[in-house]
């Protein structure tokens, strides 16, 4: 289990939260899988988020894998994407149309 290396130990309280909260949301959600980002965005540079990955990897499917590197990348993905041109018109839209609804 992932929270064993989040907390050392996985002990009743935190396998009942987890199956509490899985039952709530999404499989690329569980709390497992956002575990195992914290644990790898929580390394010490490349070289110790990739040991990490891997530490989790070896508990994971390969469809858990993948959500995993997907959310951790879903930051540098947001800024490449509002960076974009499209985005900048969408904002300046967005900014006008807040003007117009105060008035």
């Amino acid at each position: 289990m992932i929270e064993r290396k989040i907390f050392g130990v996985a002990g009743e309280k935190v396998v009942k939260l987890c199956a509490a909260w899985n039952k709530m949301l999404p499989d690329h959600l569980s709390l497992e899988l956002l575990m195992c980002c914290m644990f790898v965005h929580q390394g010490k540079g490349a070289e110790d988020k990739l040991r990490r990955f891997e530490d989790c990897r070896k508990e994971l499917t390969k469809e858990q894998a993948l959500w995993v590197m997907s959310l951790l990348m879903l930051e540098k993905v947001v800024d490449l994407a509002s960076e974009s041109d499209e985005a900048q018109t969408f904002y300046a839209q967005v900014k006008d149309a807040d003007k117009e609804t105060r008035h």
